[in-house]
């Protein structure tokens, strides 16, 4: 939303050095966001062995 705010500022001439805000806006939260969303749930690491054998003692 920010990004998209930025840039309707830089294109109106309200906010000349918007467009270097929307750019970081669009690479680091959406970037992110975007790459935290590839990553499945399900990519735990196992529980090391010496802690299983503790388990049944």
């Amino acid at each position: 939303m920010w990004a998209v705010a930025y840039l309707a500022a830089v294109i109106t001439g309200d906010y000349s050095r918007g467009l270097w805000v929307a750019i970081w806006y669009l690479t680091s939260h959406v970037g992110v966001i975007m790459w935290a969303a590839t990553v499945p749930e399900y990519s735990v690491p196992p529980v090391p062995r010496r802690a299983r054998r503790s388990e049944g003692a």
